[in-house]
């Protein structure tokens, strides 16, 4: 397995997003990003919280599923609503997450970062951001640009302290050797949309650093793995 990571602040003064690799189980190995959310407190504290709290449960989960995945977030969930209450602040954080298991890949995320999964270069799978925008058209209503633009950040799902915001999207997949996954924050999206066009066959090499640094307003974190 090959993995390549980078997560900076771009023009931002600070950056908030966390991620976190755990390969100590050789038939467990998970990959964790957590974005703190913008216009909240401590961002940076609840991206980390999150990821640590994630990961937690997955190293001592008898079985990686759907159900142990939603309880590792209702865990980090109840963990910010324990810090917000404490603070009388709000915080939160946006996550997504792989975990490798045997051959197995068990994709999670909550809010705005993006999983791919590619074979051969070509997406095969791609999650869905939790967001008004992707909520509204999804049931049916039709945007202009200007409400796209207004309501593109704002997220229907997230780890802020509300159970009824924390409900993971998963995906499941079998793994074979040369497959592919890309775990990225949003700040990271337009660049790695346009990186991901143009990868060749034989999959990625590296990740597009420079490219990043160069176009990112944003915090962008991101992970490749090659398996």
């Amino acid at each position: 397995m090959n993995i390549k990571k980078l997560s900076e602040k771009g023009k931002r003064t600070d950056n908030q997003d966390f991620l976190l690799i755990d390969t100590s189980d050789a038939l467990r190995n998970s990959f964790i990003i957590a974005d703190g959310m913008s216009g909240y407190v401590d961002g940076a504290v609840a991206a980390k919280l999150s990821c640590e709290k994630i990961l937690d449960k997955i190293k001592s989960a008898p079985k990686i599923n759907t159900v142990s995945l939603q309880e590792s977030i209702d865990i980090a969930n109840q963990a910010i609503l324990e810090i917000n209450t404490n603070r009388q602040e709000l915080s939160g954080a946006a996550v997504a997450g792989l975990v490798l298991h045997a051959l197995s890949a068990h994709i999670f995320w909550l809010g705005d970062l993006t999983v791919y999964a590619l074979k051969n270069g070509k997406v095969i799978f791609q999650t869905r951001s939790h967001t008004m925008v992707n909520a509204l058209q999804d049931s049916g209503i039709e945007l202009d640009e200007q409400t796209i633009l207004d309501y593109t950040h704002i997220l229907t799902r997230n780890l802020s302290g509300k159970p009824e915001k924390a409900t993971i999207g998963y995906h499941y997949m079998e793994v074979e050797q040369g497959d592919q996954f890309l775990i990225c924050s949003d700040g990271a999206l337009p660049t790695i949309d346009q990186w991901i066009a143009g990868i060749p066959s034989s999959g990625a090499i590296d990740l597009p650093g420079k490219d990043l640094a160069t176009n990112s307003e944003d915090n962008y974190s991101a992970i490749l793995i090659t398996v």
